[in-house]
């Protein structure tokens, strides 16, 4: 079980917190409740926590103070803050203070549950990889280097004497835009850097190991008993030669080169924020050294005001020149593909507070930038743009049609009621809107209320009974006619929608026909 500590000043929205999420069910513990900051940090002195829920505006020390105090002490606890919109600079902050999962009020208890359950389930894979065990007697480095690399803090004396004779270098790779990538291209990446380092000739007195973490991560350690800095370059080179010779498109990150093992989970934090540095620029490789303090760029406000005429005048157009112009500073500016998200972030959490209230409303939206997009998949301003554009026109069709229903749901079910003898799917017209299939999906149910399949089954059925009653069309015919090519199912359907079969449906109405 992990356990969470509620934090808020306002005891109802404490007890519903604690009393109305079934957190059992999700493997989570609610230990404890407190009203400010001080008093969570005599909790947490008391009890090991590992998630952390709170709000921001409190008395005595707010929840960005309690943040700080964290990121300081305790850096394993993940913390999850929320606010209202009107509160947008304690979001800016709290990015600045390592906090990145950031609700807006009223909480939706659907999106904290998956947030939760998300964290739990990154813990549960990470305390997995720290307890991996071997009954061999005698374990080989590649053990050791499995069983430290994501620990923060290693006990160097349970390490044999021998490791210690090692030097190594961490090597962070992931596939370029992989979330536009095929899905046999996502499945063979990591079978062709594995089958490629294995043959590679140029590294002949430094062997490797390699380490899964996530679906477009793999770690390659490097290790041999000198410390030759001139291999730096032979790594190189060897990414420079995969990517000559292979259609899989990688980038890399590189650590420099350190003794013993004790280092190796920096090494590897090192390799990852290298990675990120480059994702935007047209570098293969890097190896890490001392970086400046990333950029905390706020957008320019004639962007943001920009975007917000836009969307209030449905000028998609406009939206797309301004988004446009906006990477192009990013990339002036050499931002990581991170940080463009968090400054995007902040930028829709200005955008919807500045349009609320000027429409004098408040909206639940399902923003893609307000979620936790995984950055390993939207790993490049190509992808970050992708999003943006989504939500922006999310924004537009929410703010131009407040009375009627979502444009691309409008027009998805015109497109149903005029298609619907086709072999339609939900997949296809999602992307005819340029929206991914899961954002789709949940759109398509808040919207009316029911999924993609079952309102196409009920279109059919219904144009399907108008035939029953108005032709004498054989059975079957009917079926082929309304797009379902196996009469069984058809006839199942049928029954679910009218509770009767399609036989007796018309034998029930004969008497229409007649007339």
């Amino acid at each position: 079980m992990m356990n969470l500590l509620i934090v808020d000043d306002e005891p109802v929205i404490c007890e519903g917190l604690q009393k109305t999420i079934a957190w059992e069910d999700i493997g989570v513990a609610v230990v404890g409740i407190a009203s400010n900051g001080r008093e969570a940090i005599e909790i947490i002195k008391e009890h090991p926590i590992d998630i952390v829920l709170t709000d921001v505006s409190m008395p005595e020390m707010d929840g960005l103070a309690l943040a700080e105090y964290l990121s300081d002490e305790h850096d394993h606890i993940n913390i999850i803050m929320f606010s209202g919109y009107d509160e947008f600079e304690y979001a800016r902050q709290s990015f600045r203070l390592g906090v990145e999962d950031y609700l807006l009020k009223p909480v939706n208890i659907d999106e904290l549950i998956a947030l939760v359950s998300r964290i739990k389930q990154d813990k549960d894979m990470q305390q997995s990889r720290q307890h991996d065990h071997t009954q061999d007697s005698n374990p080989t480095i590649a053990h050791w280097i499995r069983h430290v690399i994501f620990q923060k803090n290693v006990d160097q004396t349970s390490f044999p004497t021998w490791v210690h004779d090692y030097h190594f270098r961490v090597l962070v790779t992931e596939m370029t835009d992989y979330y536009l990538s095929s899905e046999d291209s996502q499945s063979d990446w990591k079978s062709l850097w594995t089958a490629y380092l294995e043959s590679s000739p140029s590294l002949t007195h430094t062997e490797s190991f390699i380490v899964e973490n996530h679906l477009n991560e793999l770690i390659t350690v490097f290790f041999e008993k000198s410390s030759n800095t001139a291999d730096n370059d032979a790594i190189k080179q060897l990414c420079q030669d995969f990517d000559n010779n292979n259609v899989a498109k990688l980038k890399h990150g590189l650590s420099s080169c350190a003794s013993g093992l004790s280092h190796i989970h920096y090494q590897y934090q090192k390799a990852r924020d290298i990675l990120d540095h480059i994702r935007h620029d047209n570098k293969l490789v890097e190896i890490f050294h001392q970086q400046a303090e990333p950029k905390i760029l706020q957008i320019p406000n004639n962007t943001v005001l920009q975007l917000q005429i836009a969307i209030l005048n449905g000028d998609k157009q406009t939206l797309s020149e301004t988004s446009t112009q906006l990477f192009e500073y990013f990339q002036k500016e050499a931002l990581s593909v991170n940080n463009v998200f968090k400054s995007l972030r902040e930028m829709e959490i200005i955008l919807l507070s500045n349009i609320d209230d000027l429409m004098k409303k408040r909206s639940k939206l399902t923003l893609q930038l307000q979620g936790e997009p995984d950055l390993k998949i939207y790993n490049s301003y190509q992808a970050m743009e992708y999003l943006l554009l989504i939500d922006l026109n999310v924004l537009v069709s929410e703010r131009n049609q407040p009375n009627k229903r979502n444009w691309i749901i409008h027009q998805a079910l015109q497109y149903m009621e005029t298609h619907y003898q086709k072999d339609i799917k939900a997949q296809q017209v999602a992307e005819d809107h340029f929206i991914t299939p899961n954002h789709f999906s949940v759109l398509f149910k808040q919207e009316t209320g029911k999924s993609f399949s079952e309102c196409l089954n009920a279109i059919r059925i219904n144009k399907a009974s108008d035939l029953l009653l108005t032709t004498s069309n054989r059975v079957f015919e009917i079926a082929e006619f309304v797009g379902y090519s196996e009469y069984k199912y058809f006839v199942k359907v049928f029954k679910n929608h009218k509770g009767v079969t399609p036989t007796h449906f018309r034998a029930l109405h004969a008497d229409t026909i007649e007339n």
